[in-house]
């Protein structure tokens, strides 16, 4: 297989997503469920966070990867600083709760992993930073070496270097390990790992981070992989009860887990639920040989202030200050629940911290390690500011007028700071952080002298975008923020905060074409193509825009332009274009660009608005245009076709673009309706997962089946979340497991075909081996690993270093008087996002096999 052909296809195809509405779930979508911040068990995961003084690193391929309870559990019950490094977004996953795939689906793995991470207080660093192949989720691989091929490892290495430069963690260990029945991903970043846990330790490595970034080497202790109960050096068991939390720390991390809904992560624990992990000691700097067994992870590591001052017992001043820091930890823990005790006590650890970095400055240690004390308390202060906030109550929100901001377009921002405690604070001061060349018009005064208890003060800024800004990016750091500086007691401690939402640079004008992807079928005469761009306009007052598509020569659309006005921002309007392509087109692709153009600025951009309740708003912006595909695809004569809606497909809109009459289903339809009426029924993947009424009804599809009809299945995970059962189907029907090996990772694997004189690849199209070709990510996913031998195998597959034989991914019988197929080929990316001709004519075939 070519990787770089892989690769080209994956992101054309992210890019080229037909999916461009997200339906909300009901709620209030701007909310997420971090939104709380406060409370006492908030003020004690603060608290927890400066009782101790070691890092731990987790590293994984994809959001869901980190171990959130271990993480918890080291955070409140250690005093550790928690770190997770995340090599991708996960655009290549399987979606559970909507329809957003590639790149659009990493818009949201990208807020639920930084909801989840921010749940159990850790730190967060991905190493994906563009839509680019430097650390892209392409889908499932079985090797290492795909992931290593595809991806820019230096440039990954060099950011996870990074990582562990900055936070320079104690302990790193690997989510995942270098084994075949990982995912190919995760042994390619456990490699990179390994790599990297030498090379942050070489000062010839990446030199531009130590002479310009200011950063040192940094040799981590201790590097794990995971381990089995059989095979382990280290144990963490994290069933303990918190009673701050109300929770066990495995129940606590599996409410971080749930946040990756879309992942179907997160269950229900038992308070009682056994929870333990297993870690096998890869290296260490700390003892000549690696160690039989250890009682955790953090077995030889400094984790209190005390330990640290074991090391300076000769240096007296600093190992008295390290000493006096101890003291001044358990005097914050001590004074809790008070709120104004702990105010109190916190300040005077900062005071203690500030003298006490001037103390290690003119001590007599080594400059390695008066950098290392120097991090470690300036670490302590940040999280110590942290506790301070929570203690003081002091509530402080930066809110813009609007949260979608057009390039060249200006907003209000609204900081406001509130005392809701006993705490006396003063001399407030605020700072609004910008990206350079904002302009940012600030209000006379910036300062409060004080802020009374249950009073609020208000800064009012005026924040113009330039023209040449960046657009939003899921990806990237929010742009906008506010420091606001205050003292207790005299002593000053600070917070750096950020909008309660998104805060998103758009285009003067979203452009949203509807179709997005369109297959022109040359066996239909007269193809036009009726284009509608819905234009969203995101600037103020009354303004308009010119519309245009840039269409192949040859092409004629009408008409060529359309104006459309508005008289404010957040307004919808629509302009109607028909396309007419040249007769006898042959199987090719074309793109058609669409822009708007006013005031000299040209937009070009779809804004695909995100919403979710657990995740609150996100966008994913793309080029607007128009992908063609045109193909020759004969079309049975007269078949009806119903199509469940799963929500997780939109299979049957490019079905009815190409001249299928295709109805669209749903719960009343498979419960009440007559199916008779209808030639064949598909239903969309994962259908049974979300729909109780599929399920009650399913003897009802297969009485349709008996009574002549042509029932599709598209696949369902092996999973209770999918409720896939075997009795749904006429004869029993088993989904691989582990699902990692049930499955055609490769897009080009060689396929064989099992019956060839099977209709099913001759009417009414003659299926070819060039029919595979163009396909995207993969064959086939959760394949069937046990079928009745009623069953027919139509196809086989392997993957190179495989050694299973995949027949389980097409199946067809006869039941009754109909025909019954169940297929797990991925036929929705093949269709949707490849458009792939040979797709098309398979799937016409299926549907037309009682023809």
């Amino acid at each position: 297989m070519k990787t770089g052909k892989k690769l080209s296809r994956t992101i054309a195809a992210a890019l080229s997503l037909a999916i461009t509405v997200t339906i909300a779930t009901p709620g209030n979508t701007s909310a997420t469920l971090n939104d709380n911040n406060r409370g006492a068990d908030k003020l004690w995961m603060a608290i927890k966070q400066i009782t101790g003084v070691s890092t731990i690193m987790d590293t994984g391929a994809h959001p869901d990867d980190e171990r959130n309870s271990m993480l918890a559990y080291c955070l409140l019950e250690k005093g550790a600083e928690t770190v997770v490094v995340t090599t991708t977004y996960g655009a290549g996953g399987q979606n559970a709760i909507g329809s957003e795939a590639g790149f659009a689906y990493s818009a949201v793995r990208a807020r639920e992993l930084q909801e989840a991470v921010e749940m159990i207080g850790g730190e967060l660093v991905v190493l994906s930073e563009e839509y680019d192949n430097t650390a892209v989720d392409f889908g499932f691989s079985k090797l290492g070496e795909e992931a290593l091929a595809i991806w820019d490892v230096d440039k990954i290495t060099e950011r996870m270097v990074r990582a562990i430069r900055t936070y320079r963690p104690d302990v790193i260990f690997n989510s995942a390990n270098n084994v075949l029945s990982e995912h190919g991903q995760h042994q390619a970043t456990n490699i990179i790992t390994a790599e990297a846990f030498k090379k942050a330790a070489d000062p010839k490595a990446y030199p531009d981070q130590i002479t310009k970034e200011g950063l040192r080497p940094y040799q981590a202790k201790k590097l794990y992989d995971t381990g089995t109960a059989d095979d382990h050096t280290a144990k963490m068991d994290y069933k303990k009860y918190n009673e701050i939390l109300g929770l066990t720390y495995e129940q606590f991390g599996q409410n971080s887990r749930y946040l990756h809904i879309s992942q179907s992560m997160g269950k229900v624990q038992d308070v009682t639920a056994n929870a333990v992990s297993y870690h096998k000691l890869i290296q260490t700097t700390l003892d000549k040989k690696i160690p039989d067994k250890e009682e955790d992870m953090f077995d030889g590591i400094e984790m209190t202030y005390n330990d640290l001052a074991a090391n300076y017992f000769k240096t007296k001043d600093v190992y008295r200050l390290l000493n006096k820091l101890q003291d001044d930890a358990d005097d914050i823990v001590a004074a809790y629940p008070n709120y104004t005790k702990v105010t109190s006590a916190t300040h005077d650890m900062i005071d203690d911290i500030n003298s006490g970095l001037k103390t290690i400055k003119n001590s007599k240690l080594s400059e390695e390690e008066k950098y290392d004390l120097t991090f470690r308390l300036n670490t302590k202060l940040k999280q110590l500011y942290k506790v301070s906030e929570q203690s003081s109550s002091l509530i402080a929100t930066i809110t813009p007028a609007s949260y979608e901001v057009a390039k060249g377009q200006s907003t209000k921002v609204t900081v406001q700071l509130f005392n809701g405690g006993n705490s006396n604070i003063k001399d407030l001061s605020v700072k609004l952080n910008t990206p350079a060349g904002w302009k940012v018009t600030a209000p006379k005064e910036t300062t409060a002298s004080k802020i009374n208890y249950n009073s609020a003060v208000k800064f009012e800024y005026e924040v113009s975008i330039p023209k040449d800004a960046d657009y939003f990016h899921p990806y990237a750091k929010v742009p906008m923020t506010a420091t606001v500086s205050y003292k207790i007691d005299g002593v000053t401690a600070e917070t750096t905060i950020e909008p309660n939402k998104l805060f998103a640079v758009m285009p003067e004008y979203s452009l949203q074409l509807s179709p997005e992807n369109f297959v022109l079928n040359t066996t239909v005469s007269s193809t036009t193509i009726p284009v509608t761009v819905g234009v969203r306009s995101y600037v103020t007052g009354k303004t308009s825009t010119t519309v245009t598509l840039d269409v192949p020569a040859g092409w004629k659309i009408e008409p060529k332009q359309a104006t459309v006005e508005f008289t404010g921002s957040n307004q919808n309007k629509t302009a109607n274009f028909t396309i007419t392509p040249p007769a006898n087109l042959k199987e090719e692709r074309f793109v058609i660009k669409a822009k708007a153009t006013s005031s000299n600025m040209v937009s070009d951009q779809t804004v695909q608005v995100i919403n979710y309740d657990h995740i609150g708003t996100t966008y994913y912006l793309y080029d607007a245009a128009l992908n063609v595909q045109s193909a020759k695809i004969t079309l049975p004569q007269g078949l009806k076709v119903g199509y469940f809606d799963s929500g997780k497909d939109e299979v049957y809109k490019y079905l009815k673009q190409i001249g299928m009459n295709v109805t669209v289903l749903g719960d009343n339809d498979v419960m009440y309706g007559d199916l008779s009426k209808f030639d064949t029924i598909v239903l969309g993947i994962r259908a049974y997962r979300d729909s109780d009424a599929l399920i009650t009804a399913n003897n009802r599809l297969l009485d349709f089946v008996k009574n002549g009809g042509n029932l599709i299945v598209n696949y369902s995970q092996n999973s209770a979340a999918d409720r896939w059962d075997p009795s749904f189907a006429p004869y029993p029907l088993k989904i691989g497991s582990p699902t990692l090996t049930w499955r055609v990772v490769e897009e080009d694997a060689k396929v064989t075909i099992l019956d060839p004189n099977n209709k099913v690849f001759s009417y009414p199209n003659k299926i070819v081996a060039s029919d595979w070709d163009g396909w995207v990510q993969e064959r086939s996913i959760y394949n069937i690993s046990e079928a009745d031998p009623k069953y027919t195998k139509l196809i086989s597959a392997i993957d190179k270093g495989s050694d299973i034989v995949q027949d389980g991914q097409w199946l067809t019988t006869n039941y009754g008087k109909g025909v019954y197929t169940y297929t797990s080929v991925v036929w929705y990316r093949q269709i949707q996002q490849a458009m792939a001709p040979g797709a098309y004519r398979m799937f016409v075939n299926m549907l037309a096999q009682k023809q």
